[in-house]
């Protein structure tokens, strides 16, 4: 997926609202928000939470640029807003509101005409404590599953009492997945055999929510009737008051960003280093896997079998090969992402010495020696051409970011191991 519009939630969405989607005037919106403190750790206590909408209207290398998002609302003061949240919304959802019923008329200047425009807010994003604050169910402890609900076999630990999740959701995967048969990374001795419970729809939740007061009409009490013990709602959301918005399919995002760590540097790849990180991301690449098996099938027959053989062509010849096939190529024929590879990465990368990625801690072996937790050993299964699989082990020496900020704004962490 190179763009939001390729997502079934998108296109769930035109088949509800035809008529809004056919204009492509009309705007979607995606709202996201996450607290931080702005004097830190050491500051005295107080909080912000930014509230930031998205317009999606736009090609995938300019939708995400800061340029694009506007910043609506920042809700600081000495305590964290929690579930009265609603309450600073309450301006943005009635225009919202209006922009959905009523719209605005808009001049373009590129056709010096005048146009009706409306908009929709179509998800939210954030990080869990956000999906609270904005949502209004609660994910911790017991029912702390948002998609399960009530239909969730989570356990406390024997001793502890903690609540635990581990291996709860394996209902989700195919039958045949080997972590359904798993017996020992997940519980003990237990095969999965159950099946997940179908996805709930909006007008079912609706349903359900609507028992439940909003902040505004009942700003003290966040425990209603039946809270841990058949549901973990603590409000129904302000955002409900979007007649659309039972329609959405995905009504909230969870988002588990990268995030560096330790002193950021900055250098430029050597020539070799740039072929080769430049032919290791565009053979990680699905999409642009029908490309690489069509140049190892020429090889092949034009250089002969030998393994390395093609491997030499492979590092010198492919990476050019691409470029010039994918930017010779009409531009309603090639993805954006595969134009923006093939346009080239700059040479100039960034490096850190720690990386969060999807929630793991990495560090270089340098910043990690003679601590207590060591992050450095990574272990890759590479495939070859003919079909054999091997594991490599190494320990990461540095941590460099690329980017191709000429076309696609992307950018790619990459660790250097030995």
């Amino acid at each position: 997926m190179s763009h939001p519009s390729d997502s079934a939630a998108w296109k769930h969405f035109n088949t509800c609202h035809r008529n809004f989607a056919q204009d492509p005037h009309n705007v979607r919106l995606g709202l996201c928000t996450d607290g931080f403190a702005p004097f830190g750790t050491y500051g005295r206590n107080y909080s912000s939470w930014p509230i930031i909408l998205t317009p999606y209207n736009l090609p995938p290398g300019m939708c995400m640029q800061k340029q694009y998002m506007f910043l609506t609302i920042v809700i600081s003061g000495p305590n964290n807003s929690k579930r009265k949240l609603d309450v600073y919304l309450q301006p943005l959802v009635d225009e919202l509101l209006d922009l959905w019923h009523n719209g605005y008329v808009i001049y373009d200047a590129h056709t010096s005409h005048q146009f009706h425009m409306h908009a929709a807010l179509i998800w939210t994003i954030g990080d869990l404590p956000s999906y609270v604050m904005v949502s209004g169910w609660s994910t911790a402890g017991i029912l702390g599953c948002p998609i399960c609900m009530d239909d969730n076999p989570v356990f406390r630990l024997q001793y502890g009492k903690k609540v635990g999740y581990l291996g709860c959701h394996r209902q989700f995967l195919p039958r045949c997945h080997a972590f359904r048969r798993d017996v020992w990374s997940f519980i003990k001795g237990k095969v999965e055999k159950g099946t997940a419970r179908g996805r709930l729809s909006g007008d079912l939740i609706l349903q359900w929510v609507s028992r439940i007061p909003k902040v505004i009409d009942n700003p003290l009490s966040n425990s209603h009737n039946g809270y841990g013990e058949s549901h973990k709602w603590t409000k129904k959301s302000i955002l409900w008051d979007l007649s659309y918005w039972k329609d959405l399919l995905l009504q909230h995002n969870l988002d588990f960003p990268g995030q560096a760590g330790g002193r950021e540097a900055t250098r430029y790849l050597s020539d070799s280093e740039y072929r080769s990180t430049s032919l290791y991301i565009l053979t990680k690449t699905p999409e642009a896997e029908p490309y690489f098996r069509f140049y190892c099938d020429w090889a092949k027959e034009h250089i002969g079998t030998s393994s390395t053989s093609i491997d030499h062509i492979i590092f010198e010849g492919y990476v050019d090969w691409f470029r010039d096939s994918t930017m010779n190529m009409n531009l309603d024929g090639v993805l954006p992402l595969l134009r923006a590879i093939a346009s080239g990465m700059s040479y100039k990368v960034r490096t850190f010495k720690e990386y969060v990625i999807n929630g793991w801690k990495f560090s270089t072996f340098d910043r990690s020696d003679g601590r207590a937790s060591q992050r450095y050993g990574v272990a890759v299964q590479s495939n070859s051409n003919y079909g054999t699989s091997i594991e490599y082990f190494g320990v990461i020496e540095e941590i460099l970011q690329v980017s191709y900020d000429l076309h696609y704004h992307m950018k790619v962490v990459l660790f250097r191991c030995r």
